[in-house]
């Protein structure tokens, strides 16, 4: 066996020893723990010796919420996605105000628990009075708005979507997912005037161009419509379509939709 891999043998059996014994007259060392997370934050994200530094960072200190969550990390790049939400949980109760957000946004992506990401998400807002939330770099009122819309409760999402077109005028998708909900809502004028301002940000996108389609075509407007349709066909097939890393985007549009649309134009 190579020098090496002893090394990380040895390594890991004290760290796995060290995380599992009884604390029980050692106190919080939080020069230790933060020397342990260091070190985990060396290895590539995944690698096993760094699930048992993580373990020995939180027994120095198991108030620490930035291990917790990026053991969380670790659990869900590797698949464990319960034990995943099960630590993330202990970031959550450590310190709400900074991990509240990531656990709403990953309910909301990742679970489709759209209740669960509405409740995480109000609490938020109440412990940052005065302050627009941007949790994993997306606007609390947007996230609060998609909430709404796959709960069918358009008029809560639409007053949301305004909320976040507010803070940031120029974001596609706030405008986007306003216009779906407009036509979702019978409001087919007001949702194409949405998605002409959606496609001043990005004109390339096939689902704007579906959405804008069926629009016209429920105002008996066959030739706009048909333009659309076009646009639509020419932007999924040159690879434009709606996707997002690890993430299946909402009311997104497949090949099928395209082609059903077809046949109600004809």
């Amino acid at each position: 066996m190579s020098m090496f891999k002893v090394l990380n043998l040895t390594i890991i059996l004290f760290t796995y020893y060290s995380a599992n014994c009884q604390q029980t007259d050692r106190d919080i060392d939080k020069e230790k723990s933060a020397a342990f997370f260091k070190e985990a934050e060396v290895y590539k994200q995944g690698a096993k010796i760094q699930l048992s530094l993580y373990d020995s960072a939180i027994f120095y200190d198991p108030t620490n919420h930035e291990i917790y969550f990026k053991k969380s990390i670790w659990y869900k790049k590797t698949g464990r996605f319960i034990e995943s939400f099960e630590i993330l949980n202990l970031a959550v109760e450590y310190a709400p105000q900074f991990n509240l957000g990531y656990r709403a946004w990953s309910k909301l992506y990742f679970l489709r628990d759209y209740d669960g990401c509405i409740a995480d998400l109000e609490r938020l807002d109440t412990l940052t009075p005065n302050f627009i939330d941007y949790p994993w770099g997306e606007c609390i009122y947007y996230l609060l708005g998609l909430s709404y819309l796959e709960k069918n409760e358009f008029n809560k999402a639409v007053d949301f979507f305004d909320k976040s077109i507010a803070d940031q005028p120029d974001d596609f998708y706030s405008h986007h997912y306003k216009g779906v909900t407009l036509y979702l809502l019978g409001k087919y004028s007001t949702a194409l005037e949405e998605f002409e301002l959606a496609s001043k940000i990005y004109p390339e996108l096939p689902d704007l161009h579906y959405y804008k389609s069926l629009c016209y075509l429920f105002l008996d407007l066959k030739d706009e419509a048909k333009i659309e349709q076009d646009l639509c066909g020419l932007y999924y097939t040159t690879g434009h379509q709606f996707t997002l890393t690890f993430i299946q985007p909402f009311r997104t549009i497949y090949q099928t939709d395209i082609d059903e649309l077809m046949v109600m134009l004809r």
